[in-house]
C-alpha cells in the first residue's frame, strides 16, 4: 500500500512483452472475526477462506490452530469481481 492505493507488483522476466503482463489479482490479509473456538484451525479456516479467494497462506501456530480473537487468511482475490465485504456462517 502507499497511501490508501495498493500497488500491485510480479516478478520481472526479460521475456515478457507489456502485452503479456496481466494484473487480474490481487494478494490480502483477510481477517475472519467472531469464529466459534472449533473453527480457528487451518483446516476448517482454509474451507472458510475459499469463499473469499485463492487460499495462500492460514496464518496458524505448529499445531494448525490459530490464536487471537481472530483468524488471519492471505487470499488471492480477482479484481474485476467486486470485493465482499461480509458473509454468514
Amino acid at each position: 500500500m502507499i497511501g490508501r492505493f495498493a500497488v500491485i507488483l510480479q516478478n520481472y522476466n526479460a521475456r515478457l512483452r507489456p502485452s503479456d503482463v496481466c494484473f487480474d489479482h490481487m494478494s490480502i490479509w483477510a481477517h475472519v472475526l467472531n469464529l466459534p473456538f472449533g473453527w480457528m484451525n487451518a483446516k476448517k479456516g482454509d474451507k472458510l477462506t475459499k469463499s473469499i479467494g485463492v487460499v495462500e497462506k492460514i496464518d496458524v501456530n505448529e499445531k494448525g490452530k490459530a490464536s487471537g480473537s481472530f483468524l488471519s487468511a492471505r487470499v488471492a482475490i480477482e479484481l474485476n469481481k467486486p470485493l465482499r465485504r461480509g458473509l454468514l456462517l
